[in-house]
Order: C-alpha cells, then structure tokens, then sequence
C-alpha cells in the first residue's frame, strides 16, 4: 500500500447518528485514516423529537470545528446545519468537499420536495468539490442543480472487506432467532422513508404460499419500525417475519449470512433512481444469492442478482429462484464486489483523483 502526502481533515454528518448516511460518512472517515490522515469525523447527535437535532446540530457542529485548524472539511449531504460551518471553515483557507449521496426531498410528497430543494440547493456553489456515488446522481446535478461537471467528482459506495467476512459472523444467531430448520430471507435496513417495506411483504407473502417454512428476517431499526411490524400483522405476516431492532455494526455480516436468500427492492419512484444500495454489495460481499428488482443502481448488478422487474409477483418468482442459486450468482457477485467496490481501493483513488487534485489547485 502506497501512501500519499497526510492531510488533516474533518468529516460531519448532516442527520442523525442513527441514519443510514452515517454509516458511508463512518466508513469514508475509517479509510481515510487507515491511509494514515489525521481525520477527526465528529460524532452526529442522536435522533431528538420533532428533528430537533437538526437545528441544534448546526451550533453543535460550528463549536466542534471552528476552532480545529485542517486542509479538509468533508460534509455528507447538503443541509444548513453542516455546510454553514463548512462555508466558515473555508474562510479559514480549508478546501471543502459535499458529498452529495441521495436525492433526499424526493422521498417527500407536495410542499415538502419544495422545503427540501430550498434546504439544499443553495449550497453547493460554495464548495471546491462535489462527490457522488453514481452517474444518475451526477446527470441530475449537472442539469437541474446546475453544477459545473468539472466540480463532481466520483466517491462510489464500496463495502468494508474487512468487515463483511465469513470469519466475522456469529455462530449462534440463528439458535438465538429459533429459525433452524427454515428457509430464511433476510432483508437489512434503515427503516425509514426510503423503505419499500410494503412490496417486500407482498412479494414475501406469495413465497409463502409456495414454499413452507419461510421466515424473513428485517435486520435493522429506524423511526417507521413499528409502522411496519403494524403492516406485517394486518397482512398476516407476523408469525413469519423478525425485526431484530437496533444491534451493533459488528453484527451486520452475521445478519447476512444467515440468508438462505437476501432481498432489495425499490419501489418506481424518483428517489429511488438516484440512490446506491449498500446493502446489496454488502450482501454480494457475504456470497450471498441475492433477489433485486431492476430500478436505478440495481441494474447495474443484472449478471450478480436474480433480478425481476418492478412487479411484486415477478420479484417473489426471483426470490424462490435465489433460493437454490443454481446458477451460482453469488459466487459471481462475490468476485465483482471485491475486485471493484472495496473502501480501500475507493479511498485510494479519492485521495488521489480529488483530495490531491485540489490542494494543487490555486
């Protein structure tokens, strides 16, 4: 391993610490120290009542940062309460990079998209680089948002090879879920807006009527958990599905590997179409047979996954397929995800296509 000139640099966060985003922010920030960077990536405030720690974050963050001398200031999405101490630490001749990972207000319906563009919009222009993990993403910036293409730079969402191994996964999980013996989908997530909780019952549904002793494991928490362990009852599904609740990073690859199949969906709506699913390269990473439909970023994993189309029924077919990967999918997608999407390799190249790039520029 090669290593390059070492930067002081700076990482926050824009949501909570239990959203998904702090996750690639956490990573980004574990890399980058790993090239031997002094990076401080400042903690995000826990999730408050009524969003109150989007508002408080902003004089949170500005205390935390202004005083910290660094080359680099590295914001994860576009709202006030981050690029505002951001735009302050420029004028303290930082370089300041957003790293732009999701359509956010289009996961919102009617006068919310307009709060969320007015929220965002104005502040990419005063950043020295923009990052994006997918060309969809980059096209819309480009477009509508109006941001010079050289400005963009590529960050993609890779998996922690370190991490996501078959020597990381805890032994005993599948007795402490009392699920020996059953075919057992497992579908990992941040339950919130972004969730397509709905169609995944559904098609999990019609799996059940086809295969007996099916149990599909929802490994992860969020704000709508229990609005979904609601639907799951009204649809009858409640003896079949498991949410596990909150549990430590560490234990993600041994949520995974407990999948005799693991599933993604995204539902045809805009969001959808500008995001990267993590969960899908971390589930290729555990040699999982994965079930996908065929929105935005999922496309591009056509030759790794058992991809239906955007169809309920279509998706349940391809999950009772995934489940004996006859084909050997996974084995497949294994070798993709790890000669083209580990942290360490994406770092390198971060550092040198766009960290490097600009402390040369005047």
């Amino acid at each position: 391993m090669q290593f390059m000139k070492k930067y002081n640099i700076i990482i926050i966060y824009s949501r909570s610490l239990e959203s998904g985003g702090a996750l690639r922010a956490s990573y980004i920030a574990e890399n980058l120290s790993l090239r031997r960077h002094n990076v401080k990536f400042i903690k995000p405030l826990k999730r408050l009542p009524f969003q109150l720690d989007f508002p408080i974050s902003l004089f949170y963050y500005m205390f935390k940062t202004f005083f910290k001398q660094c080359d680099f200031m590295i914001v994860i999405k576009p709202y006030p309460n981050t690029c505002i101490p951001a735009i302050l630490k420029k004028m303290q001749n930082a370089k300041i990079i957003l790293d732009i990972d999701d359509l956010d207000y289009a996961y919102r319906d009617g006068f919310m998209v307009h709060i969320g563009k007015l929220l965002q919009k104005p502040f990419p222009k005063f950043f020295n680089a923009i990052t994006v993990h997918n060309e969809n993403l980059r096209e819309l910036l480009i477009k509508e948002w109006k941001i010079p293409e050289q400005k963009i730079h590529s960050l993609p969402q890779g998996i922690d090879l370190r991490l996501f191994d078959d020597r990381n996964i805890e032994s005993d999980l599948k007795k402490k879920l009392n699920v020996k013996g059953r075919h057992i989908i497992v579908f990992t997530a941040h339950l919130d807006v972004s969730t397509d909780m709905k169609p995944i019952f559904e098609a999990f549904k019609i799996v059940c009527n086809r295969i007996e002793n099916c149990t599909l494991v929802v490994a992860g928490r969020g704000p709508y958990q229990k609005n979904f362990e609601k639907l799951a009852k009204k649809m009858d599904l409640e003896s079949n599905v498991i949410f596990t609740g909150p549990f430590e990073t560490k234990i993600i690859p041994s949520y995974i590997a407990l999948g005799d199949v693991c599933i993604v969906y995204y539902e045809d709506r805009l969001a959808n179409h500008y995001r990267t699913s993590m969960k899908l390269r971390e589930y290729l990473a555990m040699k999982r047979p994965v079930a996908c439909n065929d929105i935005g970023d999922l496309r591009h994993f056509e030759r790794y996954t058992y991809q239906s189309k955007t169809d309920v029924k279509d998706f349940a077919e391809k999950i009772i397929e995934a489940l004996t990967d006859k084909n050997n999918k996974s084995i497949q997608g294994y070798d993709f995800v790890v000669k083209n999407y580990s942290w360490e390799k994406i770092i390198e190249n971060f550092e040198k296509d766009t960290l490097d790039t600009l402390l040369n520029t005047i």
